[in-house]
């Protein structure tokens, strides 16, 4: 149960940004000098923490050296497994999860979505204007549905009673990957088959 009650928390993790856009520093998880020793779950969750900071890290370096290298859509999402991993590392470092912080936690992933969503289109727009044919008219409506369904799932998420029942929450969250997990495969071939 611990474990469902982490990984639910944990797809709660919010995105943080700036007003301009840009990610802000996660909270870093601490690790508290206790006499019990840390348990495998905290561990595990650091040792995925320290991953993920190095991927994002190392992609920042990239772009310092090498600029763009790295799309500011890759470094936010480089920047969001971070803080999934930091607030993974924070829930199993705590004794117990209560609900109300868990519905919080999930208000702010539903939001931050939406914010990002808003941002990818917003800075799709302004590479348009400044770059002509950039992105094709497919990709762009592509990130206008995608806005406009982050929005709709702000707006299902602010129902009194969503977060009531976790399940159509977890169902949402597993909608989301399925479709991103297609999405992925959809480039993987398009890139294979030099399209």
């Amino acid at each position: 149960m611990r474990y469902a009650i982490l990984c639910f928390a944990a797809l709660a993790g919010p995105l943080l940004l700036s007003s301009t856009g840009m990610p802000q520093d996660p909270p870093i998880p601490q690790t508290e000098q206790a006499t019990k020793a840390p348990s495998l779950d905290e561990q595990y969750y650091r040792k995925q923490y320290e991953l993920a900071k190095h991927q994002y890290d190392s992609a920042v370096e990239e772009n310092q050296q090498i600029a763009s290298l790295n799309s500011k859509l890759t470094l936010l999402r480089l920047r969001q497994q971070m803080e999934y991993a930091a607030k993974l590392l924070s829930l199993a470092s705590e004794e117990e999860a209560d609900a109300q912080r868990l519905r919080v936690a999930s208000m702010e992933l539903v939001e931050n979505d939406a914010r990002l969503a808003k941002q990818q289109l917003a800075w799709a727009v302004e590479v348009s204007a400044e770059l002509p044919g950039a992105f094709a008219p497919d990709r762009m409506r592509e990130l206008e549905l995608a806005a406009e369904l982050a929005e709709l799932a702000l707006e299902r998420a602010k129902q009194a009673d969503y977060f009531d029942d976790p399940l159509p929450h977890l169902q949402w969250q597993l909608n989301r990957l399925r479709s991103d997990v297609l999405q992925l495969q959809v480039l993987m071939e398009r890139t294979e088959s030099g399209a």
